[in-house]
């Protein structure tokens, strides 16, 4: 939800620079191309945090046990690290082909 909500806000603000007409080199322009460059940056911003939630509901799921087992680990085992890591990457680079800033998995 949140990736097609990041590609139809971008979608929409080139669409809307596009129709400004704006020349390139412009003062207009560059503050475009970096408002742009914001937009992309609160998208990565919102993907690091939802990384980090699922990464702390995978610890603290790790983290539970009976009374009658061991002692919780503090971390994460290696197989686990290694899905969610590999969860993570996917759900960037989803977003990076989405936005256009990956253009080899499109």
């Amino acid at each position: 939800e949140l990736l097609i909500r990041n590609k139809v806000g971008l979608n929409e603000f080139d669409k809307k620079s596009k129709e400004m007409n704006l020349v390139e080199g412009s003062h207009m322009h560059r503050n475009r191309v970096k408002a742009r460059e914001a937009l992309v940056e609160k998208h990565r911003d919102a993907i690091r945090e939802i990384a980090q939630k699922m990464l702390a509901n995978v610890q603290e799921t790790a983290n539970l046990h009976s009374p009658h087992d061991k002692p919780a680990k503090k971390h994460v085992s290696a197989q686990g690290s290694c899905a969610n890591v590999l969860d993570i990457a996917g759900l960037i680079l989803n977003q990076c082909v989405q936005c256009g800033l990956y253009e080899c998995g499109a």
